[in-house]
């Protein structure tokens, strides 16, 4: 846990419950915003221009789909054993 979360953690318990109930609503209010419809997709956006950009960079090595599938299937064949 960083410092800054720790500080916060120790200050937030010295709260009135009715104030430590406002900021735990606040906090779950700002994380359930994460969830919506358009705040995946514009995480999905970023994520996809990030990696497009290593791409082009030439800092990620393709790997063929067949040998992806062939690693995969592999893999599923001795977990079934």
């Amino acid at each position: 846990m960083s410092l800054p979360v720790q500080t916060l953690l120790a200050e937030a318990q010295h709260l009135p419950r009715h104030e430590l109930d406002e900021l735990i609503s606040g906090l779950l209010a700002r994380r359930d915003a994460d969830d919506t419809p358009e705040a995946v997709a514009a995480a999905w956006d970023e994520e996809i221009a990030r990696r497009l950009t290593e791409i082009d960079r030439g800092e990620v090595e393709w790997i063929p789909g067949e040998q992806v599938f062939a690693e995969i299937n592999g893999l599923l064949g001795k977990a079934g054993k």
